[in-house]
């Protein structure tokens, strides 16, 4: 059953409202729920996590923003919703058709590929590579902490910074 989400990205919102903290608090008390049932990322071998902890979208150019945050978003909706199928499909019922609506949002913003536009390079290319590499070679435990780790820096900072275009320093 899919569960009406409030929630609207725009390639053009104003950094300044207040509206994701907003929306996302009831969903994100959900996830905190499945954060505590998967092991720390430190605690699990990791070869190279999917997601880098330390990157920060500010390092790339605007017109990447949209497209490495679709890709993060999308390999954390994947595992996710492989969690739900096992064991947590009620508790993630609400996040993951919020994460479903966001992304769905962001694919709007981001034009399918190929196009005759820039081509990634750089630390995208490299980000985008981890992240197509983690679905084969990663475990699901190791992609679950990795995403579950990052979730909600993803969502508050990141699309945060995606939404706010050339205002995100």
């Amino acid at each position: 059953m899919e569960v009406p989400v409030n929630f609207n990205l725009n390639c053009t919102i104003n950094s300044k409202t207040s509206a994701i903290p907003k929306v996302l608090s009831r969903p994100f008390a959900q996830l905190v729920l499945v954060a505590g049932r998967v092991p720390p990322a430190e605690e699990l071998e990791l070869q190279l996590p999917p997601i880098p902890p330390d990157r920060d979208l500010k390092q790339l150019q605007v017109w990447e923003r949209p497209v490495a945050l679709e890709a993060e978003l999308a390999l954390t909706l994947k595992v996710l919703e492989t969690v739900a199928n096992s064991t947590l499909g009620d508790i993630l019922e609400q996040p993951l058709s919020m994460l479903r609506h966001i992304l769905a949002k962001l694919q709007a913003c981001v034009p399918a590929q190929p196009t005759p536009g820039p081509r990634p390079q750089g630390h995208l290319r490299h980000w985008l590579h981890r992240i197509q590499e983690a679905e084969t070679k990663e475990s699901q435990g190791c992609l679950e902490a990795s995403v579950t780790f990052i979730l909600f820096r993803l969502l508050i900072l990141d699309l945060n910074c995606v939404a706010s275009g050339d205002l995100c320093v």
